[in-house]
């Protein structure tokens, strides 16, 4: 029997105050504000920002890498 696992990449917060915004522009408006130690799951890259979801808050987001 093949078992498949999922593999989850997810990246963690290093700098406080650290912005998730609605989309992948500086001018998006901020959904979440992130403090360091906060983890995401990452789903993807778009115009240099990474595309994420944030468990904590339930929400996707884009943050800057």
């Amino acid at each position: 029997m093949l078992m498949l696992v999922p593999i989850l990449t997810v990246a963690v917060v290093v700098q406080d105050q650290t912005a998730m915004r609605a989309s992948p522009t500086v001018s998006a408006p901020r959904q979440a504000v992130l403090w360091q130690g906060d983890w995401l799951e990452v789903r993807g890259e778009l115009k240099g920002y990474l595309k994420v979801w944030d468990h904590r808050h339930e929400r996707p987001g884009y943050v800057r890498p």
